[in-house]
């Protein structure tokens, strides 16, 4: 099978994808074009999870300047 030759870690992450993809298995399964559902289902999970980290991230630069300007005063 083609998902034995990739690299395990990327294995491990395509894994943990298709399980949370197949939580939400109801929204696709019926549907004539599943396959292409099912796709756009695994994106639309990888860019919330994408949102979710800009997020903090923007969160965390937004402390560190609080913080450098608690110390200037």
């Amino acid at each position: 099978m083609w998902m034995d030759d990739l690299d395990p870690k990327v294995k491990s992450s395509l894994n943990k994808l298709l399980i949370e993809v197949s939580k939400e298995k109801n929204s696709y399964v019926s549907q004539k074009n599943s396959s292409k559902i099912q796709m756009w289902v695994a994106l639309a999970m990888i860019n919330s999870k994408i949102d979710a980290l800009n997020e903090r991230i923007s969160k965390s630069i937004n402390v560190k300047n609080l913080k450098k300007s608690l110390k200037k005063l």
